[in-house]
Formats: structure tokens, sequence, C-alpha cells
């Protein structure tokens, strides 16, 4: 708490930053226009692998050539042209971070390096926006982060599990990931009763949170299924009972039987409602066989 204060003192002041306006923010992207809402998140993800990289977590190259390999690849085929799309992504990172005060400080748990150069301004407007959306979320809401920035993943993307793990693994300090509320207050019920079956709760939360995975799973049961995605536990169908799609993906291999560096795979996920979701993370081992057996149709 005592470092967000601090850090927002940073944000209240200095603003906007001098500095010159940088060429075509993305000209090397066919012109191809984002909307607002791709821009906040497009700037969620590279605030991230920017933060990745800043704590040496992962290398600034190899985030910058997954994240091509992740992203507009049906839009620009030419991956040269992704990557400088990205990199001067970072730069505008890197400026809104050095001009905020965040070089030299202590983010997240992380102390961060001392700034080396300004980074990129680019076109006007494009600090503020950084400023006032993704690094708003990444310094007070990092699950709301995380999320925004996983949208931006082209769907059914398989990441680098290592570069998976740096952008989206621990943004929240050294061995920990960003809960939301919700799954905060599950993994301290579940720290009553065991510290270790708490940490594999918080494992079992990141292998869940693979966005691709999770859409590809989405997809494959829905195709398997006449188009319709249900509860697997309780049968509803969201869509024809609200009107909204809100299935999530559940790990259903049990916590004690999960194994260190297993490669999550589409046969892993079962679909489950909101509430279903909610409550197999309450049950012992977040077994989904214990939680299909209390449920009555």
């Amino acid at each position: 708490m005592a470092m967000l204060i601090a850090v927002n003192k940073c944000l209240g002041s200095g603003w906007p930053p001098g500095g010159a306006v940088g060429s075509s923010y993305i000209k090397n992207m066919n012109n191809d226009k984002l909307t607002f809402e791709q821009h906040v998140q497009s700037e969620c993800l590279c605030l991230l692998g920017y933060f990745a990289a800043q704590s040496g977590r992962a290398k600034r190259s190899d985030l910058i050539s997954e994240l091509a390999n992740a992203t507009f690849a049906g839009k620009t085929p030419d991956e040269k042209n992704r990557k400088n799309w990205w990199t001067r992504k970072f730069g505008n990172i890197a400026f809104v971070w050095n001009a905020n005060g965040l070089a030299g400080a202590t983010v997240h748990g992380y102390r961060m390096p001392v700034a080396t150069g300004k980074g990129l301004s680019g076109q006007p407007g494009v600090q503020k926006r950084i400023k006032d959306n993704a690094l708003r979320y990444f310094l007070e809401d990092l699950p709301k982060c995380v999320l925004l920035a996983q949208q931006f993943i082209d769907p059914g993307v398989r990441m680098n599990p290592k570069i998976q793990e740096a952008l989206f693994g621990v943004v929240a300090g050294p061995g920990s990931i960003a809960l939301s509320p919700q799954e905060q207050e599950d993994v301290d019920l579940a720290k009553k009763a065991s510290p270790e079956g708490a940490k594999k709760l918080v494992k079992h939360y990141q292998r869940e949170r693979d966005a691709g995975l999770s859409r590809d799973a989405k997809a494959a049961f829905a195709k398997a299924n006449g188009g319709k995605l249900f509860c697997q536990a309780c049968g509803v169908e969201p869509l024809k009972v609200y009107g909204v799609e809100v299935i999530e993906a559940h790990h259903r291999i049990p916590l004690s039987r999960s194994e260190e560096g297993r490669v999550t795979e589409i046969s892993d996920l079962i679909m489950l409602c909101p509430s279903c979701h909610r409550a197999v993370h309450r049950i012992p081992d977040c077994d989904f066989e214990i939680l299909k057996s209390r449920v009555k149709r």
C-alpha cells in the first residue's frame, strides 16, 4: 500500500512530460487502425512485458519476439513489421514509466533499475492514454491489467510457457500472481487448512489463466456440443438463460495430483458456470467429481 501511495504521488506530478513527438504510432502495421479499447489492451500487455524485462524475469528481445508471434499474425504476415511495432510500443511505455518516477523505484516487490534513456514519446495523447489507463490498472488493479492484456493476444495462440509466466504469472511480487478479490478470499481460506494447499491453489489459478488455451477449450467444447456452451456440473446454459456468455474454463485435475511443470492441455479443462467454478475452488482439492456429486440438476 505504501508503494502505491508513493507511486501515485509520482503520477500526480510533472504531467505531461516533455519530449518530441515520435513518428507514426502504427506505421509499420499496414495502417491497421486500432480502437481505443485495443490500444489500452495492447498497452496493458506491453506494460506487463516492460515490467518483466525491468525486473529481470525475461529478456526484452525475447518478449518482443513472443509478442510479435502472438499478435497481428493474420493481419500483418511480416514478422519484422510486428517486431517493429512492439519495439515502438515498448519505447512508449518506457517514456511514461520514466516520466512518472518509476525508474529506480520498488514496484510490486521488485526494485527497478534507474533510467538509461527517455523512451519514445509517441503521438500527442499517447502518454496520457497510457498513464490514465494501462499504468493505472497496472499499479492499482493488476487482475484487470492482466485480463485486458490477455484479450489482445490472437485467438488460439499458445505462448512460450516461460514468457507467459513472465508476463502474467508473477506480477504481484516474487512467487505470487495477481489475484482477484474473490480468488484471494479462496486462497486465504485455503491457508487456514494448509499453507501448501494454498500455494497449489495459486498455481491452479495460474494454469487457468492461459487465455489462448481457454478459448481453444471453449471452441472445442462448443463444436462437440452443437454450438452450445453449458456447465458440466449443473447443466445451465448461460447464453440461453441470461442472454450473455459467461462460461469459464476450469482445470479439472485435483491439486493433489497436479504436477509441477506439467503442460496444460485442452482435455484438462472443463466448462463451468461462474457459480460452480467459484464453488469448486472452495471444495478440498478443487475436485470436480466431488462438486458434480453434490449438484442436483
